[in-house]
Parts: structure tokens; C-alpha cells; sequence
């Protein structure tokens, strides 16, 4: 089968809206693909953000669950979705429909997510996942307790984005500056003081992936998440040098 026979395959399916259970299948067919046993699904994105742009809502439009927070496993039989007691009630009434079962966190009867993949996964089996939405604690620790099992873990995959066809453009508005009169220092003291930290810490240099840190730091602001005035940037901060990596087509002529 050739990669245009693949796609072919995929779009079928977008003949109409999909629904959850069409979104599964689409999912367990790449896996299959791709020999994953398992594929995880979390609320999150690159910068490991709270509160995140549309563009990064892949469990929300997979799952059918609209809350803030939530993460879910897909295998070739089951799918299962985990949420807090914020949301009980709203999550049942939203997957009613599919295949998810609700699974309820740091509630009794229900295993953690840990738990459910060495009680469910076998030696040998791989899991799935996007590596570039989740932290390197998160894929250290999982990693470990995995291993105890002989469970894979295969970090190189964005099988939900890939998926999904009419998904948000990422945020492209422009970025402005906060002014002094709000911030009450200028973003070149307040590097200088990262500097003077990196000297006592004998660091070479500082890198920044939270947006709320980078706003502050560089006395930007934007609009590339709901009520959250933040840019989706990176920055990294050296002994003569501070970078602000981040779309060029966010920068016009007042910044």
C-alpha cells in the first residue's frame, strides 16, 4: 500500500463530521500502521502551558470531553478517558455516545494512569504518544516504570493531529509591547538579573518554554490564547546574547 493509497484511506472518513467512534477507528488504523499497542492523549502543548490555543485542543476534539483538563488511552479494543472531579458529570454526558469509559482520578476503584498500563499492556507491546506535548519528567518517569514490564514507548508520533483535518490555524496575531508604566522594569534589567543568577548558578545559559515566563521576561504580550494575553514563543538567555524564538509574521513595525 502505497503513503497515497494511506491517505486515501484516511480521508474517507471525511466525508462528513466524524464522530467520536469514527475518530477511534481513523486512530486504531494508524496504529496498526505503525505497530502501537496503545496511544495516549493529553491536554497539552509544546510549552506545557495550563490554559492552551485551539490549535492544541487535540483531546478536546478527539474525545468529545470539552473541559480544561483531562488525558485518555486508545488500544485496538478500548478506549478510556481520565478526568477530575471537576468534570465527572459533564465528561459522562459528553462521551455517552462513544466508546470512552470514564475513568475517575484520585477516586477508589479507578486505577492511575501508571497503573493501568502495567495492569493492561503486555511485555513487548508499544505505546504511543506525541513527545512534543509532554515534559521530560513525565517521559522519564513513565519510561522507568515501563521498563519494569518491557512496555516501549514510541514518542515520535502527532497520530491525533494528523488526523485531524480541520484543524485551527496556529495563532498568528501580533505580538505588543507591555509598557514600562505597567511592568516597572525594562525587559533588559530584568535579563540582567537572569544573567547575574546564571553566573551563580555557573550556568552558560537559561532556555525558556513558559509562556507566562517569556511574556514577563521580554514585556510582550499577545492573543494566541483565550484570556490569556501570552505569545507562543521560546526564549534562551546566554552570557551576551537573549533570543526570542517565535513566528517572524508576529512582529510588525511596533516591536
Amino acid at each position: 500500500m502505497t503513503k497515497h493509497d494511506d491517505q486515501n484511506s484516511i480521508n474517507n472518513f471525511q466525508k462528513e463530521k466524524l464522530t467520536t467512534n469514527q475518530k477511534i477507528a481513523k486512530l486504531r488504523y494508524l496504529m496498526k500502521k505503525n505497530n502501537l499497542d496503545a496511544y495516549y492523549i493529553n491536554t497539552a502543548d509544546p510549552h506545557q502551558s495550563e490554559y492552551i490555543a485551539e490549535h492544541y485542543q487535540s483531546r478536546s476534539w478527539f474525545t468529545g470531553f470539552t473541559g480544561s483538563a483531562g488525558y485518555a488511552i486508545v488500544t485496538h479494543e478500548e478506549a478510556f478517558l481520565w478526568v477530575d472531579g471537576r468534570y465527572f458529570i459533564q465528561a459522562a454526558k459528553e462521551i455517552e455516545n462513544s466508546e470512552f469509559k470514564m475513568m475517575k482520578i484520585a477516586t477508589s476503584g479507578y486505577p492511575t494512569l501508571e497503573e493501568w498500563f502495567l495492569e493492561n499492556l503486555d511485555s513487548g507491546d508499544t505505546l504511543g504518544l506525541n513527545g512534543q506535548l509532554i515534559s521530560q519528567k513525565f517521559y522519564q518517569d513513565l519510561s522507568e516504570k515501563l521498563l519494569e514490564k518491557n512496555i516501549k514507548i514510541r514518542a515520535d508520533f502527532s497520530l491525533i493531529e494528523d488526523i485531524w483535518q480541520d484543524r485551527p490555524t496556529k495563532p498568528t496575531d501580533p505580538i505588543y509591547i507591555h509598557e514600562l508604566k505597567y511592568t516597572g522594569r525594562t525587559a533588559l534589567d530584568k535579563i540582567s538579573e537572569v544573567r547575574e543568577k546564571m553566573t551563580k548558578d555557573h550556568a552558560e545559559a537559561a532556555l525558556y518554554a513558559g509562556l507566562n515566563d517569556i511574556a514577563w521576561l521580554f514585556n510582550i504580550r499577545g492573543n494566541d490564547v483565550k484570556h490569556t494575553p501570552v505569545v507562543m514563543a521560546f526564549a534562551l538567555i546566554t552570557k551576551d546574547d537573549a533570543y526570542l524564538y517565535i513566528d517572524q509574521n508576529k512582529i510588525d513595525g511596533r516591536v
